[in-house]
This record gives C-alpha cells, sequence and structure tokens, in this order.
C-alpha cells in the first residue's frame, strides 16, 4: 500500500503543475478504477481494498496541494528575477 500512496502523491503534484483543479475530477475516479482492479488481481480483502482507494484519493488531493505550493514557489521566484534583471538594466547595472 505505500507504493499506492507514494504514486498518487507524484499523480497529484504533476497535475497541479500542469492542470486546474478540475482534472482531479477526472483523475479520482480513474486512480480509484486502478486501485480497485489493483487490489482484485492481488486478491486482497475488499476492506484492504477500500483502504487503499482512500489512501490514494487523499494522496492525490495532498500531492495536488503540495504542486501548487510549489508552482507558485517557482512562479514568484521567476518574476522576482526578472523584475530584478529589468529593473538593473533600466538603471545602467551590469
Amino acid at each position: 500500500m505505500p507504493e499506492v500512496g507514494i504514486i498518487s502523491v507524484l499523480v497529484g503534484a504533476v497535475l497541479a503543475l500542469r492542470f486546474r483543479v478540475l482534472a482531479l475530477l477526472v483523475a479520482i475516479p480513474f486512480m480509484l478504477a486502478v486501485v480497485a482492479v489493483g487490489g482484485v488481481a492481488r486478491g486482497m480483502a475488499a476492506w484492504w481494498t477500500a483502504i487503499a482507494m482512500v489512501v490514494a484519493t487523499v494522496s492525490v488531493q495532498l500531492g495536488y496541494l503540495g504542486g501548487s505550493i510549489l508552482w507558485l514557489a517557482t512562479r514568484h521566484r521567476s518574476r522576482g528575477e526578472a523584475s530584478y534583471r529589468s529593473s538593473a538594466h533600466l538603471s545602467g547595472q551590469n
């Protein structure tokens, strides 16, 4: 089950860097289906499969939150550097 959480967090982070939050409406049901099929293929009990589905859902949302924070941090930093460069250029400093 740890691999389900790790993969879900990474998927959520990638979604946050590329898409808006509505992408989770598509990604979560798809991920739930994949986890359910994986649980059946491994012969897991129904309640273990349900727990894995909850872990996947929460993990993808936490990954999306982390990816959004990362996106905001890199966006802010790149804007700050760009404004610093342009102000240095305007003032004649190289």
